[in-house]
């Protein structure tokens, strides 16, 4: 799993983004979330963090994109256990080729 940061879209003026190129195969997934979904704490201030996603993300091998995006943000929401401090996005594509 790669990992890739950069400033928050349409929130500073005259900031310049990396160009991020991925060779995608057929059959590959891309997950992108933002960083409300990484930095969601729960009641001790534990962060959700990357490994936990990571193990989502290879748990759902094989299930659909609309499951994945359900079992991540349900996750998150579980772990949180109250309402979120900040908004979560979720994106999930399945690369089908061409």
């Amino acid at each position: 799993m790669s990992l890739f940061h950069d400033y928050p879209l349409g929130l500073f003026n005259n900031v310049q983004y990396r160009t991020q190129t991925f060779a995608l195969q057929p059959g590959d997934r891309l997950v992108l979330v933002s960083d409300g979904v990484l930095e969601a704490t729960d009641p001790q201030d534990n962060p959700f963090g990357t490994e936990r996603l990571a193990d989502i993300v290879a748990a759902t091998v094989g299930e659909q994109t609309t499951e994945v995006v359900r079992r991540i943000t349900g996750a998150v929401l579980d772990h949180r256990q109250i309402e979120l401090r900040d908004d979560a996005t979720v994106v999930c594509v399945d690369w089908r080729g061409e």
